[in-house]
């Protein structure tokens, strides 16, 4: 019986860091700070000659960065600028304002060095700075904003990274990723004018269908950003959902704790009345399997 409650009393404290992160989740939801990638803003800039390179801004990992960039936007700061640095596979910047007088076609065949010795181009902004929010990577893609030495320097210049530029990790702020238009941006040349940059308007908010990410048994990788991989729901009736950036390390915990109190995941789950997705069932019967194996070649090694 003292067996029996002791491993009650495991489980109880098992199950309450999940229910906590989704009521933290919950909080986050009422006062309007989801970061699901259907609320992230779009932009669309039309590069002449070009063609649309449509991107969404990421407000949840730099929110002033993204709040200045489309308050510029908005003001149309960066219709007829060029891209005045065109760096191969390295990045494509634009966003000085003293190239909107310069013929595009003048810095074309030039180094972007030479291009700013002649033209003075690569110094100007707007006047207001934003501090440096540097958390994502800047992989191929992203939109990362420009800066001088000073970390806290970044205005309106940004640029497009081409190829994966992890070295600048951390020392650039990523504000956005394109979403649709990769071969307009690996088209860019130096010399080439922005037409325009206009924030997309939703027409109304569609209820899009939910599918299923690809079974996770045996990878342990975790599923796209944005997506929702726990769902829970209780004896009482009231399912809940948290993004799987969160989830998923409770998820891997789940599984390492049912490991170690030999529990079975049919166990947990009628013991205290939830209900899982089937992805998440094979994502923490992975775990278990992966603990297991492990667990067994130490015993065979003893």
């Amino acid at each position: 019986m003292v067996r029996a409650w002791y491993w009650h009393l495991l489980y109880c404290l098992a199950i309450v860091p999940i229910l906590q992160g989704v009521a933290a989740h919950g909080a986050e939801r009422s006062q309007g700070k989801r970061t699901r990638s259907t609320d992230r803003p779009l932009v669309d800039m039309v590069i002449e000659k070009r063609g649309t390179i449509r991107i969404e801004m990421l407000p949840n990992v730099a929110p002033k960065t993204t709040a200045h960039f489309l308050q510029l936007a908005g003001e149309r700061f960066y219709d007829g600028l060029l891209f005045h640095r065109v760096e191969g596979k390295f990045v494509a910047q634009a966003g000085d304002p003293a190239s909107r007088k310069v013929d595009g076609a003048k810095i074309a065949n030039i180094s972007s060095t030479e291009a700013a010795q002649r033209y003075g181009l690569g110094q100007g902004g707007s006047g207001k700075t934003v501090p440096l929010e540097a958390v994502s990577p800047c992989a191929r893609g992203t939109l990362g904003l420009a800066r001088s030495m000073s970390e806290d320097s970044g205005d309106s210049q940004f640029f497009f990274n081409i190829s994966d530029n992890h070295r600048l990790d951390n020392q650039y702020t990523v504000f956005g990723r394109v979403v649709k238009g990769l071969d307009v941006m690996d088209s860019i040349r130096q010399g080439d004018r922005i037409k325009s940059i206009r924030r997309v308007v939703k027409s109304g908010r569609s209820k899009l269908k939910r599918q299923s990410p690809a079974p996770l048994l045996g990878t342990r990788s975790s599923p796209a950003e944005g997506q929702t991989c726990l769902k829970l729901e209780t004896s009482c009736g009231v399912a809940v959902e948290q993004p799987c950036e969160r989830s998923i390390l409770r998820l891997n915990g789940l599984g390492r704790h049912l490991v170690r109190s030999r529990w079975t995941l049919e166990d947990f789950r009628r013991h205290f009345g939830l209900v899982f997705a089937r992805y998440e069932e094979e994502y923490v019967r992975g775990v278990i399997d992966d603990g297991e194996r492990e667990r067994n070649a130490w015993d065979e090694r003893l």
